[in-house]
Formats: C-alpha cells, structure tokens, sequence
C-alpha cells in the first residue's frame, strides 16, 4: 500500500506499552517522508526478467512554514507462470505546516493493485511445463458475493 521510496526509516520496538496495550510482541514504527526532510526530486526506473518494470517519483519542497511531499510508485512483471502477471500502482502524498514547536500534517494513500496469485501445482504437471497452471483464477470476492463469470467479484 504503501510507495518504498516513501519511507523514510523503518523503527522494531519491543513490547512498548506506549504503542498501545495490543503491542505485547512489539511494533514496526514506519515514518514517512514530508517536505520537511526530504527536498528535491528522484526517478528511479528499474527492469528485470519475465516483463519487470518498476519505477518510482518523488518530490518534496519547503516554503516557509509550509511543506508539500508526493511519491508515485508502479511495478509490471509478467510472472514466470501462466495467468500470473502483477501490476502494483501506488501513491502518496502529504502536506503540513510548521510553527512554533507545532507541526500538522494532512496526508493520503491510495493504491490499485492486481496480483496475479496461481496456486500449487502438481510436480507432474510442471514436469511437462514449467509455466503450467493447475487452477485458474485465484479470486476473492466480498462477502455475500458470487464470483462473476467476468472474474469481476
């Protein structure tokens, strides 16, 4: 859900009482950049084996007592098996200001995502292809709904 180049840093903290009387086992701290502590631009594009596309933006900028902090995230890869191809899109986006020892911030996330999820497979079945499918597709439905024939669930 969340764009990697986003983070700023990533904080485990043991049984912390501070983090809520459920954080028995500990927690996972993420903070997020802003335009506060980040400033300036990046792209960065990366390619792989079987149809992988990434690339990420991000942009921050500070005026005055204001700060303004986007990132944009997508990701393609075709999937070494059939029927398992994956698009990840995902977006974030704060705003905030600063005065005195204060600081509020407005931020938002939003995200489209699709994997493409193929079960197991019989060792028999990928000896004849590597690729093979045993079935198809792996979808999820809201409660109290049917799949459609569509795979629109």
């Amino acid at each position: 859900m969340i764009p990697t180049a986003a983070i700023n840093s990533v904080t485990v903290v043991t049984n912390n009482p501070a983090f809520g009387l459920n954080a028995l086992g500990g927690s996972i701290n993420v903070q997020m950049k802003d335009g506060f502590n980040y400033h300036g631009a990046e792209i960065n594009t990366l390619g792989g084996s079987f149809g992988r596309i990434q690339s990420s933006a991000q942009w921050g900028k500070q005026i005055d007592n204001f700060a303004v902090y986007g990132a944009l995230e997508g990701l393609h890869d075709d999937g070494f098996r059939n029927f398992s191809a994956s698009d990840v899109r995902r977006f974030y986006g704060d705003v905030g200001y600063r005065n005195d020892g204060n600081e509020f911030h407005l931020n938002m996330g939003l995200a489209d995502n699709k994997f493409g999820a193929s079960a197991t497979v019989p060792v028999e079945l990928l000896n004849q292809y590597w690729g093979a499918t045993y079935t198809t597709p792996q979808t999820s439905c809201q409660p109290g709904r049917l799949p459609q024939p569509d795979g629109k669930g």
